[in-house]
């Protein structure tokens, strides 16, 4: 296909998809959703977009600001692209979402640490944050999750974790589990709940449950997702608060996995500060206030010159700010 004819089928994409919300949900006809080539098309429209040598000569020119402009410019592109595949397939989200993390690193890698945190806030708002987070570290960790990607963007991401902190390679996962392929999975089903099992087992037995992989599957077929740590740490304490013993606790968790239900002790809520705590720190605070009296006085200042022990001084004020702010997570 010539690239002149690339153009006119991204052109025409970009007409067809301008139904599209800005959340994927589509509002265009039916057989727009279920023609098979419309991936591969909104695949070419990005392809169109990423331009990182583009992004490298402006930076080489000392062009900083048109820089910055195009690295927007091609970010945003590839993220409207994403949401209008979101309702087609995951795989094809995570690779817009490695190009876009392509696009970031490349600029980070650029642009001086301060300037690039400054740079994303204004461009791309606090909404976007952690998003853009995920795009870089599943650019960052491509090798990874390159077989997976059909699992969608939060798996993926929980893979890159479970890959870092059980130090196994795909490769090695992919021989050792016999990870299917697209002929035996076309819907990446069974890939997903294997994905899950494992991080499952991971979790749970790093969480002191007894439990095997056989366990971690069948929690994985009713579960939407795999457990997350703080779930693993609240089922363990279930079970301890059950039994000590871990035969009774095997046989609560079997009872569990098979109504389908894991059953995750919740913290219980924390009770908000005392009054007599919020009176002594409104007295202490009062007390600094009304010692301002003096210290506005240069020459009460000039008078405490070998009297006054400033590290002493300084370590009571830490403890005070450290203090102030406990208050304040407490009190919202």
């Amino acid at each position: 296909m010539t690239r002149k004819v690339k153009s006119e089928k991204a052109r025409s994409s970009k007409d067809a998809l301008s139904g599209m919300n800005v959340d994927g949900t589509a509002h265009v006809d039916i057989s727009t959703m279920s023609n098979m080539d419309y991936p591969a098309e909104i695949m070419e429209v990005a392809k169109e977009v990423i331009n990182l040598g583009k992004i490298e000569k402006l930076h080489k020119s000392k062009k900083d600001a048109a820089c910055r402009k195009e690295g927007v410019r091609q970010v945003e592109e590839l993220l409207k692209n994403i949401d209008r595949l979101s309702a087609h397939h995951d795989r094809d989200v995570v690779h817009l979402l490695m190009l876009a993390g392509d696009v970031l690193n490349k600029l980070k890698e650029l642009l001086p640490a301060k300037d690039f945190s400054e740079f994303k806030e204004k461009n791309f708002g606090i909404n976007r944050k952690r998003r853009l987070e995920l795009a870089c570290q599943l650019a960052e960790h491509r090798d990874d999750i390159k077989d997976i990607t059909s699992c969608g963007e939060y798996r993926c991401l929980e893979f890159i974790r479970y890959v870092k902190v059980t130090r196994k390679s795909y490769k090695f996962l992919a021989k050792k589990y016999k990870f299917p392929d697209t002929t035996k999975d076309p819907h990446g089903t069974k890939l997903k709940k294997l994905i899950d099992a494992l991080i499952n087992e991971h979790r749970l037995t790093t969480a002191g449950v007894d439990v095997d992989l056989k366990e971690a599957k069948a929690i994985a077929e009713f579960n939407t997702r795999s457990i997350t740590v703080t779930q693993a740490k609240g089922l363990k304490e279930k079970l301890d608060d059950h039994s000590s013993k871990v035969d009774e606790q095997k046989e609560l968790l079997d009872e569990m996995i098979e109504d389908k239900k894991l059953d995750v002790k919740k913290k219980a809520p924390q009770s908000p500060p005392s009054k007599t705590g919020v009176d002594e720190f409104k007295s202490t605070l009062d007390s600094i206030t009304r010692s301002r009296t003096f210290t506005n006085s240069r020459s009460w200042v000039k008078s405490q010159k070998g009297i006054s022990d400033t590290t002493a001084f300084q370590k009571k004020l830490k403890e005070f700010l450290a203090l102030a702010e406990e208050l304040k997570n407490s009190i919202q």
